[in-house]
Order: C-alpha cells, then structure tokens, then sequence
C-alpha cells in the first residue's frame, strides 16, 4: 500500500550559500512527502515497552517521520501479512479437502534426486 505521494525536487543553492571560489554548481535533492491518507483515519492506543517507544522515536528521527505515521504504516505491513497468511492456509486446506495434495514421501524422493543424473521431475497432484 502506498502511503504518501512523494515528488523529487532539484534545487539550486540559493546566491551567497557558496563559498566564495568555488567553480561548481551543487544540487540539493528535497523529497517532499503529501499524505494523501489522513482524510479517514481514526485513533487506537497502544501500550508498548518504554524501549520500544524509544526506538520509535529514534526511527522517526532518523526518518523525518511522525511516531504515528511509523506505527500506522507497521501496522498496515502487519496486517496485509497476516491476512496473506491467513489466506493462504485456507487455500492449502481446501486443497487438502479437494485431494490436490502431494505426499511427503514424493516430494521428499523429488528433493534427494536433486543434483544427481537422474534428477526427477517433480511431483504432482493426484
């Protein structure tokens, strides 16, 4: 999920920044970030270790982020993995009661045959 729209902008330093001599022209790279999701949003608090809030803030520091906007995002990655997960083992288990399995046994024979002459071709569903 993309949480912001980001826009690079070249800047050239402004008259005077310069050392005098100097004969080059330096660019400064400014990544102006736009929050487009905060039209809809909503508060939940969190108890978490002193450390842990800690290195939040160092993050959010090192980042130029808000504590929040770092907490909202992990929990956007964290929740799109387990709901993945969540999905997947429900495919798995339909497949399972559909008879679209492979055995341990032939996937494990496919596995040795790696490597050697004769490698196997790998096994499929019933």
């Amino acid at each position: 999920m993309c949480w912001s729209d980001s826009h690079l902008r070249l800047q050239t330093p402004t008259r005077g920044l310069l050392p005098p001599g100097l004969n080059f022209r330096a660019f400064v790279l400014r990544c102006v970030q736009e929050d487009s999701f905060m039209g809809n949003t909503t508060t939940v608090t969190v108890r978490v270790p002193a450390a842990l809030k800690n290195r939040l803030d160092k993050l959010a520091d090192a980042t130029a982020r808000s504590r929040s906007w770092l907490a909202a995002h992990a929990l956007e990655v964290y929740v799109e993995d387990q709901e993945w997960q969540i999905a997947t083992i429900r495919k798995g288990k339909r497949d399972v009661q559909a008879d679209r399995v492979v055995s341990h046994e032939k996937t494990a024979r496919w596995l040795r045959s790696w490597g050697k002459r004769r490698e196997l071709p790998p096994p499929s569903c019933k």
